[in-house]
């Protein structure tokens, strides 16, 4: 294995799990999970790519490697390996099992991380896209699936301005990363697959809804992320159904959409191919344990590089706190140790503007402090009130030496100049008594004018200051951003100076005092505004004139018309003039003696200034790079003088992905009591928890970003598997009030337990860092993860321990297998057989009938009792799979991956109910499947009605595998299909339905680059079926191309190709020559051809013919089953979104 970074951090040559003795434990593994194992690389294979472990050396190799992050936490390494034998005897038992990328990457010694799934936020701009599917593609290389939201990217044919061309929209980008999926392998394990995600008010929606009907997206689920008030307009609960659709890129209307009808499009794409699904925003955001750090789905709050924040050494830029850890400023004046700022990609920019002068430049959902707590960008309205960051008594020991130094630069921005070589301050009036003193620290000669009041000091020491802050000549004479990072000392000194030589004090009657600074740059006095923020000091800035004309002095005796530039001013009142005094203090003596006077005079103290500033305007600024950060514990800092709150991840959203395990609840169940071990599962739960958490901590993440977010929230999701089977054992009908209570109670005992060992190993090893601000922290009930619960569909993981898949019923009773020589095995669940032997009912005949139809529902000999207790996944009604996951809900921290499965002659109401009933229960996500719906599905494990004493009907399965298995007669049910418009589908064996001799046609003609084309469709039944098509003459190049394309076209369709996959094969193909502009723009003949079928057929509102090519349908509530590509056999199954098999194959 060569060298291995093992115990200790020791170099030693073979790993812990080699070195240490393995338990004696050994596992019970059924057929069907060794062949998992071995042809999947869950076993470790050598050079020669041959398995050299067992299972058993898989558990402990697992075990030692997730057991050695006891490490951190102090354990010596005898505890160490008693919790590596305490995993390990979990999992060999049969009670828990880790998620793949766990079980397949432990202890390889790669940088592989071990978690299950990561989300992630594609933000508008391309190389953020570009960025994520190179992300993606290390995702799932490492054997993780990945979901996206695509909710940000802007809709299609938006203006690109990088380009000046038009943006191809969020469905394109999809398909190109479904694209790239197709060439990773996850962990060498199984084909990539991912979710996409669109919110509903996307403009793009109804193409992202049906952007699966064509066959496309293979590797991707799509759902669509929909809100209370979508779903309320969609079911018809507000009266109003139009609702608007938001460009992401801007935040502007780009239209509205009826909620009813856009709920049957969703409803309609799902009845047909099973997509999309519905996620529930606000359901899942209610039981989002950090609502403070992020809403999940939404984008991450953020600030532009440009942002001055408060750090310990004074104001930085966002842009200079990227590399390495600081020190910043929480509002309450406390230093605190923080990770760097970290880019988020380009985004949407909104700048807040006050009444006061300050301003912030953010993203939509950023929150702001108000008077009435926190608020998003988005959100703020004019007069709402900001809360300006000032803090009562910050540090003002001040360095001598470098207030001296500011002095200088403030005289110098107030009142100075330069010439050729040396920079020159000026004195008037009364401040002339500081160009004395000044003169003698410079070591220079004050210079007097003959003409004027005024004394200069002309010092080439204050040129070489100067110079090192930024100031070179007159022209960049202001607040430096060099000024800006200089120390406080130096800034306490330039404003003594500056509103010393350009400042006024202004006394008014009744306690009124002022200081005010006018200048025409308006930046120099928003750079003063930040620098007395960070002494405490409030001010606002005033717009006092206008740029404007006006009638001056033309220095030649007369007057001429000058264009001013507008004037602003500085203004401190009251108590923000008197804390200027107190701890900055006038250069001037007589100025400073003057403030000091008046008020000492006072006899209430000055009027205090409240710390808020009201918003003027909010205005959209375009797209901008920006940047997070977390402060934990204040989760909130100084940006630009306002109080904003830290920027952060989204809850299992932008880059977070989770660690996953699960329990088999039927090795819970004790037979003779007749009830679960509830001690012994609560106990176990809790453990199985510390084993998530130490998988955090051995795991490896593909970014630098994903580390730190896993870390941060440190999510786990312990889940179920084996829930049908307890409930047979239990007695309790899968869909019946007592089962869902049953089951409940269990997954509730799940919960308790893994909350348990949350707390527990929040005493020991502290809480996540995000705690504080999280729902536990607000309730004080410590806790070291985020979440503890999720059910995963745990379909492969379950035939490895021996369990059924998270919370699915059963799959099938009994099923059957041809094999290579043709011979028909008959496989009976376990459970049946023992329950039908113990009861008295069992014999071949009846197992054998049971295996013809799939079920024991309706089947006479098997006793009511246990045709409820032993219902299958399509006896279920999709009520009672809903009303399942709902009540399961109630006690999973996350959510639930289930299917929700629907007989092949469910209706889209039956869907668009489903839906709606999922919502109302709270379920936070549905994924609905109607048996037959997905292209290539061979009905075959038919449920049909059958009564003792008579044959099985010819459309069982016995028969239909009979003629399968002979040559001449499945020629002859190919060919009696084919007659009847039905096409029956086996790889190599496709043909196309026969016609009859006359069939009504339509004639098209269309010019194309290589000449008028003459464009002939016959129809059957208003379907297109079949093409000829004429360009120039008989003989010539183009017309046997013409011919070529015609005859693949026909085949194609009378084939049963869906006509909108057809036509995308068609449309858009280019040559060098094309024809018109626009939508009018004809590419080449085969563009021509493809436009004429799309115009004509699918366009005008007609139906796809798609959705009228029945596929041979038989009367049938019973499973439907595919040819699965690794036994051979008819036994894949479209289960949890996936298409699975009984042999353990899964295309996910």
């Amino acid at each position: 294995m060569g060298e291995y970074k093992g115990y200790k951090g020791k170099d030693q040559a073979l790993p812990p799990w080699q070195v240490w003795p393995r338990p004696p434990k050994m596992g019970q593994w059924s057929e069907n999970a060794i062949t998992i194992l071995r042809k999947r690389n869950y076993l470790l294979r050598n050079e020669e790519g041959e398995v050299i472990e067992t299972p058993e050396d898989m558990c402990w190799r697992v075990a030692v490697e997730t057991a050695l992050a006891e490490e951190n936490y102090g354990a010596s390494e005898k505890e160490i390996r008693e919790i590596a034998e305490k995993i390990y005897n979990l999992m060999v038992e049969g009670k828990f099992i880790f998620n793949t990328p766990t079980l397949t990457n432990s202890g390889k010694g790669r940088n592989l991380s071990k978690a299950a799934c990561t989300a992630f936020v594609v933000d508008d701009d391309m190389g953020h896209i570009f960025e994520m599917l190179q992300t993606m593609a290390l995702v799932q290389q490492a054997g993780g699936g990945t979901g996206f939201s695509f909710s940000r990217l802007r809709p299609k044919g938006d203006r690109v301005s990088s380009t000046g061309g038009e943006s191809s929209g969020p469905v394109e980008f999809i398909r190109v990363f479904n694209r790239a999926t197709e060439a990773v392998k996850q962990g060498g394990i199984r084909r990539g697959a991912s979710l996409a995600c669109l919110a509903a008010d996307h403009p793009d929606i109804k193409e992202f809804i049906q952007s699966k009907l064509d066959g496309d997206l293979t590797n991707f689920n799509i759902s669509v992320m929909a809100r209370d008030d979508f779903m309320r307009k969609a079911t018809g609960e507000d009266s109003d159904p139009y609702y608007p659709l938001i460009n992401p890129r801007n935040g502007e209307v780009w239209g509205q959409a009826n909620a009813q009808e856009l709920f049957d499009t969703i409803c309609e794409a799902a009845w047909s191919t099973g997509d999309p699904g519905l996620l529930f925003y606000d359901t899942i955001n209610r039981d989002n344990p950090t609502p403070q750090v992020g809403t999940i789905e939404t984008t991450n709050p953020c600030v532009t590089g440009d942002t001055w924040v408060w750090v310990g050494e004074g104001l930085r830029q966002v842009r200079d706190l990227l590399d390495k850890p600081f020190s910043i400023i929480t509002p309450e004046g406390e230093e605190q140790e923080v990770l760097p700022f970290f880019p988020t990609g380009k985004k949407a920019v909104y700048r807040v503007e006050t009444t006061r002068g300050y301003e912030i430049k953010a993203t939509a959902d950023h929150l702001i402090q108000t008077d009435k707590g926190w608020v998003p960008v988005q959100e703020l309205t004019p007069d709402t009130a900001i809360a300006l960051g000032t803090f009562n008594n910050p540090d003002t020991s001040l360095d001598p030496e470098e207030f001296g130094q500011g002095q200088l630069l403030g005289w110098l921005i107030g009142d100075g100049s330069f010439n050729d070589t040396d920079a020159i301050l000026s004195f008037w009036g009364k401040d002339r008594k500081l160009a004395e003193k000044w003169a003698g620290k410079l070591g220079v000669t004050p210079v007097s004018s003959k003409d004027r009041d005024e004394v200069r000091l002309k010092s080439r020491t204050v040129t070489k200051l100067a110079a090192a802050y930024g100031i070179t000549d007159t022209l960049s004479k202001t607040i430096t951003d060099e000024i800006m990072k200089a120390s406080l000392s130096l800034q306490a000194g330039l404003l003594s100076a500056l509103f010393t030589a350009d400042g006024s004090v202004q006394i008014c009657p009744r306690g009124r005092f002022s200081l005010r600074l006018a200048q025409s740059d308006l930046t120099l006095l928003k750079r003063v505004q930040l620098i007395l923020s960070r002494f405490g000091i409030i001010s606002s800035i005033y717009k006092r004139r206008s740029a404007q004309e006006r009638l001056l002095p033309d220095g030649k005796g007369g007057e001429a018309v000058y264009r001013t530039k507008p004037q602003y001013e500085l203004v401190l009142t009251s108590q923000a003039a008197a804390a200027f005094v107190e701890r900055l203090g006038f250069a001037s003596e007589e100025k400073q003696a003057l403030a000091t006077s008046y008020l000492a005079s006072l006899t209430r103290g000055p009027y205090r200034d409240k710390p808020y500033a009201r918003v003027r305007k909010v205005e959209y600024l375009g797209q901008e790079e920006v940047y997070d950060v977390q402060v934990p514990g204040a989760n909130a800092f100084v940006a630009n003088g306002l109080i904003v709150h830290n920027c952060g991840e989204q809850p299992l959203l932008h880059g977070e992905a989770c660690n996953l395990g699960a329990l088999n609840v039927a090795k819970y169940w004790d037979p003779e009591k007749k009830r679960i071990r509830e001690e012994e599962l609560r106990q176990d739960a809790a453990f199985a928890v510390r084993a998530l958490d130490n998988v955090i901590d051995v795991s490896a993440y593909p970014t630098p970003e994903m580390d730190r977010i896993v870390r941060a929230n440190r999510k786990v999701g312990l889940g179920i598997l084996g829930l049908a089977d307890l409930l047979i054992a239990a007695e309790h009908p899968y869909d019946s009030e007592e089962g869902r209570q049953f089951a409940a109670r269990v997954m509730a005992i799940v919960q308790e337990g893994a909350h348990a060992g949350s707390q527990e190993l929040a005493e020991d090893r502290g809480t996540f860092p995000n705690w504080e601000e999280s729902t536990w922290g607000q309730k004080g009930i410590p806790m070291r993860n985020a979440t503890t619960t999720t059910v995963a569909p745990n379909g492969t993981t379950g035939i490895i321990i021996g369990g059924t898949g998270g919370i699915e019923p059963i799959f099938a009773v009994a099923y059957t297998r041809r094999t290579a020589d043709d011979q028909i095995l008959r496989f009976i669940h376990p459970l049946f057989e023992e329950v039908a032997r113990r009861e008295g009912f069992y014999s071949e005949e009846l197992m054998d009938r049971v295996a013809r139809v799939g079920t024991v529902r309706g089947v006479d000999g098997v006793p009511e009792k246990w045709q409820k207790i032993f219902a299958s996944a399509h006896d279920i009604h999709w009520r009672d799979h809903i009303k399942m996951q709902a009540v399961l809900q109630q006690h999973v921290d996350n959510a639930i991956s289930k299917t929700v499965n629907l007989p092949h002659s469910a209706t889209v109401g039956d869907v668009k109910a489903a839906y709606t009933l999922a919502w109302k229960l709270g379920c936070k996500g549905i994924t609905i499947f109607r048996d037959g719906s997905k292209q290539g599905i061979l009905t075959t494990g038919t449920k049909v009605d059958v009564k003792v004493g008579e044959p099985a009907a010819a459309e069982t399965l016995a028969w239909l595998e009979e003629q399968l298995a002979n040559p001449k007669a499945f020629n002859q049910l190919q060919n009696y299909l084919r007659k009847r418009g039905y096409v029956l589908a086996e790889w190599g064996n496709v043909r196309p339905m026969e016609l009859p001799d006359q069939l009504p046609a339509r004639w098209f003609e269309r010019e194309t680059p290589v000449g008028k084309a003459q464009i002939f469709v016959t129809e059957l039944d208003g379907k297109p079926v079949q093409l000829f098509i004429q360009v120039g003459h008989g003989g010539s190049d183009i017309q046997a191309d013409c011919e070529a394309i015609g005859r693949l076209a026909s085949g194609l369709l009378r084939a049963g190709v869906p006509l909108r996959w057809v036509t995308k094969q068609l449309k858009g193909i280019g040559g060098d020559r094309q024809l018109g502009f626009g939508p009018d723009r004809v590419r080449s003949l085969a563009d021509a051809i493809g436009k004429v079928l799309y115009d004509e057929y699918l366009s005008n509102g007609s139906k796809e013919q798609a959705a009228a090519q029945e596929q041979l349908e038989l009367p049938s509530q019973g499973p439907s089953f595919g040819l699965c590509p690794s036994c051979g056999n008819y036994t894949l199954m479209r289960a949890e979104g996936c298409a699975k098999c009984m042999c353990g194959y899964s295309e996910c």
